[in-house]
C-alpha cells in the first residue's frame, strides 16, 4: 500500500512516541520535504521508514496553495502524482482539496481506530488520552465519540 502523510499525524505520534503504528500499518510512509522540514523543526530524528519525495508539479502546488497550508498542499500533490492508496492528513480544508482530487484519506483518529482494528493497541481512548495530554491536537467531541463507538470502547 502506498501512503503519503501530512506532518500532524506523524508529529502526533511522535509526540506521544507512539509513531512505530505507522510503521506497523503501513510498512513506509512518503513525505514531502516541506512536511519533514516541518517535522524536524520539533523532532530532531525522524523514523527511517519516512521516506522524503519531491514534488514536481509546481502549477498543481500553487494551486492548492492559495486554499491550504503548505505542507498540506505538498502532500496533496505528492499523493496524486504518487498514485498513494491513501492520504494522511487532518486539516479539514486539506481534506476537501484531497477529496476532489479523488484521493483515499485517513487522519489521526482514522489511524488509531485501525491500529486497534489490527490489535496493535489494546485501548483508543488510552490513546487519545495520550494525545490530549501530551499534544496540541484538536478532535471534536462528536469525532471522539464516533471513533469510540467504532472500537466498542463507548
Amino acid at each position: 500500500m502506498l501512503v503519503v502523510s501530512d506532518t500532524t499525524p506523524i508529529t502526533t505520534l511522535l509526540a506521544i512516541q507512539r509513531c512505530e503504528l505507522l510503521q506497523q500499518l503501513y510498512s513506509e510512509i512518503i513525505i514531502s520535504e516541506t512536511v519533514r522540514d516541518e517535522l524536524l523543526r520539533h523532532h530532531p530524528d525522524l523514523p527511517s521508514f519516512l521516506k522524503v519525495k519531491a514534488v514536481r508539479d509546481r502549477r498543481a502546488l500553487k494551486k492548492f496553495a492559495k486554499d491550504v497550508h503548505p505542507g498540506e498542499a505538498e502532500a496533496i500533490v505528492l499523493a496524486v502524482e504518487c498514485g498513494a492508496d491513501l492520504l494522511l492528513i487532518d486539516d479539514l480544508a486539506g481534506r476537501r482539496a484531497a477529496k476532489k482530487q479523488g484521493l483515499e484519506i485517513t487522519g489521526l483518529v482514522g489511524v488509531i481506530a485501525n491500529a486497534k482494528a489490527e490489535s496493535l493497541i489494546p485501548s483508543v481512548r488510552e490513546v487519545f488520552e495520550q494525545i490530549e495530554r501530551k499534544t496540541r491536537f484538536y478532535m471534536t467531541e462528536s469525532l471522539m465519540e464516533k471513533a469510540l463507538r467504532i472500537a466498542n470502547e463507548n
